[in-house]
């Protein structure tokens, strides 16, 4: 199994007397750029891990060798884990050692001398186990429960972030066995989060604020955060560290190429203190095994796709055209075929069974004739003469028209009522009397028509006779004949 862990770790320093603060993060060795602090954030996905606190009683500032020693110590636990098929019960006794040569001896504490003190946690196959020494604490946070990987000595209550009892709560537990605490080993699970830390960290916290704050974090990144707001807060000046790791996700090793360290023979030298300037190889030298330098970011370079991620980058193409050529044809639509659809659209096309259909929705319409231009008026003869006892000229409206979309109710009477030339005042009498004559179809309180749906046209004489200057084309005609 191939786990994908995003640890972040974070920590203050201060220069005091006795044991010297340090970490491991899976590789990353803590050096003179972390003297005062550290926040830094691991992202990576591999099939084996290890992570450490620590307080050394090997100083720094005594011998470089005694950092060379830590380190090749950490590297040997975490080459065993990620390059070697090294089970995870195999290396647990390799960890105790581990512990005890990086912390250094114990001696009698003496007030304000920091005491060694060591926390580590291996992850193999999504399989981990710890063991802690001194005031070193790890943890497994699942379920908004927060387990004890090992027995420290802070007391923790057997409930979860929201008060409830928690049965089991030392499950993970295994014992102690002379000053190493050991903890038994546990399947991870996606969502799951370790912590290590220094007992600083939970007597100044405390265990219902911890659980508080992992609550509501948003990552690891986010609690180590809010762990150094309360550090700050209520122990200015006390030291700690807390390193925080959360399982992003658990994968087989088909999905992700297994890393396989590189060796590297380099040139060998020989040193002259009489022509240090010239020095020449040494070809009788024993090739040298060099590890590749924090190389943190193999496992991606390695990574390849599955046939499935591929699948899904095809079928989110396919979705993208579709909704780009949907959206032009709707700008075609709108803005080139005056908003109506083709009748091969179902439900949107304008044919005559669609009109039919959409007659069960209110629509804003306004109204077509359904008869076909008003015919012209006869012009009397120049014998006539008198205009009123002449036959009565065809009507310049049809009686009823039938609704049709794409227009309004003003537009409507200066089609019907085209011939008769109505200023504004008379347009809207003519309005008010369609209103009248359709009292079922337009109402005060709104339309009550569809699309399909006939309104009688009433007649208008009396509006037109009502005023002299609106006349009909006709009867200018016959006064102009008269004339």
């Amino acid at each position: 199994m191939i786990t994908r862990l995003a640890t972040t770790v974070g920590a203050k320093y201060q220069n005091a007397a006795g044991a010297v603060d340090g970490f491991y993060l899976d590789g990353r060795f803590s050096g003179k750029r972390e003297e005062k602090g550290a926040d830094i954030t691991l992202d990576r996905e591999a099939g084996g891990s290890f992570f450490a606190i620590y307080a050394s009683s090997y100083s720094n500032s005594e011998n470089e060798q005694y950092d060379k020693k830590k380190r090749d110590i950490l590297d040997k636990i975490h080459d065993d884990m990620r390059y070697t098929d090294k089970k995870i019960d195999q290396e647990i006794n390799d960890l105790a050692d581990c512990a005890v040569n990086v912390s250094g001896q114990m001696t009698l504490g003496d007030n304000g001398v920091k005491q060694p003190y060591f926390a580590g946690l291996i992850v193999k196959d999504a399989e981990i186990a710890a063991v802690t020494l001194g005031r070193g604490c790890a943890y497994l946070y699942r379920n908004d429960i927060l387990y004890p990987l090992t027995e420290d000595e802070y007391p923790l209550k057997a409930v979860d972030t929201h008060g409830r009892k928690v049965p089991n709560l030392y499950v993970y537990s295994a014992g102690t066995a002379a000053t190493i605490r050991y903890s038994n080993i546990a399947r991870l699970q996606q969502d799951d989060c370790f912590i290590l830390c220094s007992r600083e960290v939970m007597d100044t916290i405390g265990q219902e604020n911890m659980l508080q704050l992992l609550y509501a974090a948003e990552d690891q990144a986010d609690s180590v955060g809010m762990v150094k707001e309360l550090m700050d807060e209520k122990a200015p000046g006390v030291p700690y560290q807390y390193m925080i790791g959360f399982v992003e996700d658990l994968l087989a090793d088909k999905d992700v190429k297994t890393v396989i360290k590189k060796a590297a023979t380099p040139t060998v030298y020989e040193a002259n203190d009489n022509n240090f300037g010239n020095q020449q190889p040494d070809t009788n030298a024993a090739p040298v095994n060099m590890k590749p330098i924090d190389d943190f970011d193999d496992s991606y370079d390695d990574y390849e796709h599955t046939g499935s991620s591929k699948g899904l980058i095809i079928v989110a193409s396919i979705f993208a055209c579709l909704l780009a050529v949907l959206a032009a044809f709707l700008i075609w639509v709108q803005f080139f075929n005056e908003g109506n659809f083709p009748s091969w659209v179902p439900l949107f096309g304008s044919s005559d069974a669609a009109k039919e259909t959409s007659a069960t929705s209110p629509v804003n319409v306004t109204l077509e004739p359904t008869t076909s231009a008003a015919p012209t008026t006869q012009e009397t003869t120049a014998a006539t003469t008198t205009a009123a006892t002449t036959t009565a000229a065809k009507k310049k409206h049809p009686d009823k028209v039938k609704i049709r979309a794409g227009q309004a109710l003003v537009q409507l009477i200066q089609e019907v009522y085209k011939d008769y030339h109505l200023d504004g005042d008379q347009q809207a009498a003519a309005l008010k009397a369609l209103i009248k004559a359709n009292p079922d179809k337009i109402t005060n309180n709104g339309n009550n028509y569809y699309a399909g749906d006939e309104l009688v046209i009433p007649d208008i004489d009396d509006i037109v006779n009502g005023n002299p200057t609106a006349t009909t084309a006709g009867t200018a005609a016959t006064t102009a004949k008269k004339n």
